[in-house]
Parts: C-alpha cells; sequence; structure tokens
C-alpha cells in the first residue's frame, strides 16, 4: 500500500506512519513501513529513531536478500520501518536500479507493507505504485491541492497504474475554507474515499514530544478506523468498528469523518 502526496506538506507521511502502526497494532504481524522519500523523508526523525541502516544502504548491497531487509528494519511501535537514509549517506542514481527487486522480497517477507512516497513522481515511486495494492493519493481540500491531485490522476493513469486502485484522501477536511466534498469530487474528478479531519494541536503536541498522536484523540481514532477499513478490504471481509454506543458500524459508511 502506498500513500503519495499531491504536495509537499499534505500530511501523507503522518497518515502513512499511523495508519502502518495501527495495522501492526492490530494485527500483530509482519508488517512494514518504508520511507521512500531519499531526499526529504522524516519518518525517522518523527520517532527520533537513531538507525544503524537506511533504504539508500540496504538497496546499495550487491545482492537483496530477506536477511538485507529485516537488518535494515528497525522496530518501534511494534512495526518494522526502513528509513529513507541516514546523514552520512549518498544517494547514487543506480540505487534506484533495484527497486522492483527491493519490492519483491519486501511482498514476499511482509504480509502488509506500506510505502511513504515522496511528491515527485520519480521513475522508481511510479514502480512502487504499479506494485501497490492501494494507492492513497493525499491531499487538502484547498483548490491549489486539488489541482495537482487531479494532475497525478491522470499521470497515474498515463503510468498504467490502475484507476480502481487509486483512492483520494482528504487531509484536513475541516480546514477553513477548504471546499466540500461535492466540489472536491468536481474538481479532481474522482470520488473521495476518505476524509481525516483537522487537528493541529493533535499533530503540533505530538511532533513537539516525539512519536505519535495521542491515543486518547480523535484523530487516533480515525488514523485506526482507516487501518481497519484497509486490511478488512484486501482480506475481502466484511468491517466493522464499535460505534458510540457499543454496535457494530459498517466502515464502508462511517469513512466521512469531518
Amino acid at each position: 500500500m502506498s500513500f503519495l502526496p499531491a504536495q509537499g506538506g499534505s500530511g501523507a507521511s503522518t497518515i502513512a506512519l499511523h495508519v502502518a502502526t495501527a495495522v501492526a497494532q492490530s494485527r500483530q504481524g509482519e508488517c512494514l513501513l518504508v520511507d521512500f522519500d531519499l531526499h526529504t523523508g522524516t519518518v525517522g526523525f518523527q520517532l527520533g529513531l537513531q538507525p544503524k541502516h537506511s533504504l539508500i544502504s540496504v538497496m546499495s548491497q550487491p545482492e537483496l536478500s530477506e536477511e538485507t531487509l529485516r537488518q535494515a528494519g528497525t522496530r518501534a511501535k511494534g512495526l518494522d520501518i526502513i528509513v529513507s537514509s541516514t546523514d552520512a549517506e549518498i544517494l547514487e542514481p543506480s540505487v534506484f536500479r533495484k527497486t522492483n527487486e527491493f519490492l519483491s522480497i519486501v511482498q514476499e517477507t511482509y504480509r502488509y507493507a506500506f510505502v511513504d512516497l515522496p511528491a515527485a513522481t520519480l521513475s522508481s515511486a511510479v514502480d512502487v505504485l504499479k506494485r501497490s495494492h492501494l494507492v492513497y493519493l493525499v491531499c487538502t481540500p484547498e483548490i491549489t491541492s486539488l489541482h495537482l491531485a487531479l494532475r497525478k490522476v491522470s499521470y497515474l493513469d498515463t503510468c498504467g497504474v490502475p484507476a480502481d486502485n487509486v483512492r483520494l484522501l482528504i487531509n484536513r477536511a475541516s480546514s477553513w475554507g477548504g471546499l466540500d466534498m461535492s466540489r472536491i469530487e468536481k474538481v479532481v474528478g474522482k470520488p473521495v474515499e476518505w476524509l481525516i479531519d483537522n487537528d493541529y494541536p493533535a499533530i503540533r503536541e505530538s511532533a513537539l514530544r516525539g512519536g505519535l498522536v495521542s491515543p486518547e484523540s480523535a484523530l487516533s481514532a480515525q488514523f485506526a478506523h482507516l487501518a481497519i477499513g484497509i486490511v478488512h478490504e484486501l482480506a475481502c471481509e466484511p468491517a466493522t468498528v464499535p460505534g458510540p454506543s457499543g454496535e457494530n458500524n459498517d466502515v464502508l459508511n462511517s469513512r466521512v469523518f469531518a
């Protein structure tokens, strides 16, 4: 599963980190998050990690294997995380030639794998998108972000990424001045799959503290809700979440939070 921002600052990395963590904790299985933004990746910084290895180092190996993949991962919050790079590493273009080989090993090793992609759709990012079962295109409700999302949708279609795999996720849906859902869908030409609410205080507090947003926050519940929907869709199972009075609600009817 991939999270692709329409533009930098859309919040795709934050969503990818929280959703991957929620999946890892709920399934208690093999779950991996790869920070594929080799220039401005921040997942390791967000969690205060001090990794010995990175995506660059593992893809620079002469031969890739499950062993090299697992050695590159750093365990945090029940999740294996491969950061994009360490401070001392230099990115060589040849690294990208091993993207498909790397993805094959990932898919053989982990049941669930999440990739946090950069806003720039480089050839390596397209390789990831083509092999993803689900692609969450993350944008905000402002017109500029939606215009860039429209361009991404068109580009992905040109690259051969199946349209049914691409899902539109609106982050900070309750932002002041943002368009409503009907206008968003008209601009992008694609239905809104998920809305995530705007909660700057929770995000700011987690950034200052280091780590995830508070599990008591409504935002944390929304991330967990999205994780449940993803897992059950891939498993072809009916997905339910506890309702306010204890009853179960259909996730497909509860995707709109804002």
